[in-house]
């Protein structure tokens, strides 16, 4: 009898998931009383209470509510940072509607 030898498996090489173009998705609602749309906007806010401890939270909004809100946002010194995905909204307008962003016809 001959003796064979099995050859190992080629290893499979790791590929990271593309990251998402946006990070918030259709589970994301609007924080504003009463609304409950998709959230286009995450607000990141980090500010102080009286007692000096850290308070740490996001706010969500829907494009119309930040809309509204984004100049008064804008001027407070606790956002630490903004997720504006606005643009998804259009781009989903444009794809329903079989439109060109470059705005040609030519699909």
């Amino acid at each position: 009898m001959t003796a064979t030898t099995m050859q190992a498996p080629a290893p499979i090489e790791a590929t990271a998931a593309p990251e998402p173009k946006y990070k918030l998705s259709a589970h994301d609602r609007c924080d504003r009383k009463a609304c409950g749309a998709r959230a286009y906007a995450q607000v990141g806010i980090h500010t102080f209470n009286k007692a000096g401890e850290p308070i740490v939270g996001e706010l969500l909004y829907c494009a119309h509510h930040y809309s509204q809100h984004e100049p008064a946002l804008a001027a407070r010194s606790s956002i630490a940072s903004v997720v504006d995905e606005r643009e998804a909204l259009v781009e989903s307008e444009l794809a329903r509607k079989g439109a060109n962003p470059n705005g040609n016809g030519f699909s």
